[in-house]
């Protein structure tokens, strides 16, 4: 996952050598970057496993590569720890299922492990909401994750996680998590990606537009705890239209993979919003997801960038830091509490408005999107002094001091 890619090159700086079990990239059906494979040092032990078939899987009703590969990881991890003998094992995936192999391992070598709770496992989101809201199968996949997450958690020796929210959670849920370590580490942000991503060629998801046009781009998922942020958005692009449609019509919107789905079961989240409030005239959704290195490239292309929020105050973007390193005007409708919030207002990296139904608050809103065609467009004033204590190695040594506290635990 991400945050191991990124932490790759600076564990050993902080007293760890690392290895990885990982999954054959090739046997997951989503769009491959070999970029990222090249920005992982050479020197790094990978075992890779092939998963099952994904044509059985599917047949079963799990295309998860958590389930096609759990026996292959649960082999090549036998294996791989009976060899190298680690002090520690770190799960850092939202391929939860996978987890589950930490008790067993623990039990079996005696080695304790870390779980990184990059988002919810067990997700009392769609409980409360109707069930043209809810996933597919949303009862099944609740119940199973609620039993898989209290038999992980029964054992596990420490947290991370991006949010404050989501180890509180578990704590309170289970108790004796209360005793463990646990940090709260973001993701870190590494400027060498973007310096990669800026020589990525042959991007064609942003087109040429006419002269004197206004691209503003949005990378990343979309989903009904972000209708908020798009209905914000629309009504106050609603607005403009009618009051200087020649404005209005400067404005390009480019929304890029926004579901994780593949294209046979992916639905948009955007544009059913903008044919309601009438502004689908220029509006882009994509929802096919992009390699990795080809979203930043976009961010670099944009004239300006916008980051939704969501209902869910402890949602963490990973991708928040590629935005702010990208340094191009941007915006942010997200709720007052939330982390991104929090964030984007101590680097005063974007201009930022609060979920609002308020008629004052939408043409605040409305003249801020008159203003990014009418005003020549400046670069943010980040605070860089502040940003530096979110770059990858800050995060890798703040990981490690984790690891530290959990093996000082074990070995009282």
């Amino acid at each position: 996952m991400h945050r191991v890619r990124q932490s790759l090159s600076y564990y050993n700086r902080h007293g760890y050598e690392p290895m990885v079990l990982a999954a054959e990239a090739s046997a997951v059906p989503m769009t491959q970057d070999s970029l990222l494979v090249n920005s992982i040092p050479k020197d790094i032990i990978i075992e890779r496993v092939k998963p099952g078939s994904m044509n059985i899987s599917k047949w079963l009703g799990f295309r998860s590569i958590a389930w096609r590969a759990f026996g292959q990881f649960l082999k090549g991890g036998n294996a791989m720890i009976a060899e190298h003998k680690p002090d520690l094992i770190f799960f850092s995936t939202t391929a939860f299922p996978v987890c589950l192999l930490g008790r067993y391992w623990k039990k079996k070598f005696g080695i304790p492990y870390v779980i990184d709770m990059q988002d919810p496992w067990l997700s009392v989101h769609y409980l409360d909401k109707p069930a043209s809201q809810r996933p597919k199968r949303f009862w099944l996949g609740y119940f199973v994750d609620k039993w898989m997450e209290k038999w992980s958690m029964a054992r596990v020796d420490g947290l991370m996680s991006v949010s404050e929210k989501y180890i509180s959670v578990l704590k309170e849920r289970y108790p004796q998590l209360k005793s463990i370590p646990s940090a709260v580490i973001t993701f870190g942000a590494m400027a060498q990606d973007m310096e990669v991503a800026d020589c990525v060629r042959g991007l064609e998801q942003l087109e040429s537009n006419a002269e004197g046009t206004i691209n503003v781009v949005y990378v990343g998922r979309g989903g009904h705890d972000m209708a908020p942020a798009f209905r914000q958005l629309f009504g106050a692009l609603a607005l403009l239209k009618k009051e200087d449609e020649t404005i209005y019509n400067r404005l390009r919107w480019y929304f890029v993979g926004t579901d994780y789905a593949s294209k046979d079961l992916a639905r948009k989240t955007v544009e059913p919003i903008t044919r309601q409030l009438g502004v689908s005239d220029y509006v882009i959704e994509i929802t096919d997801r992009l390699p990795y290195f080809q979203a930043l490239k976009l961010l670099l292309r944009a004239d300006v960038l916008f980051v939704p929020g969501s209902e869910d105050l402890a949602y963490s973007a990973s991708k928040i830091y590629p935005y702010v390193l990208a340094n191009k005007p941007m915006f942010s409708i997200l709720p007052i509490g939330s982390n991104m919030f929090s964030l984007l207002d101590e680097l005063n990296s974007a201009t930022l408005f609060h979920f609002s139904e308020n008629e004052k608050d939408e043409l605040s809103l409305k003249d801020y999107l008159k203003s990014l065609v009418q005003k020549e467009l400046a670069r943010p004033a980040t605070d860089w002094e502040k940003f530096k204590k979110y770059s990858a190695d800050k995060r890798t040594e703040e990981q490690c001091r984790l690891f530290d506290d959990v093996l000082k635990e074990c070995n009282r």
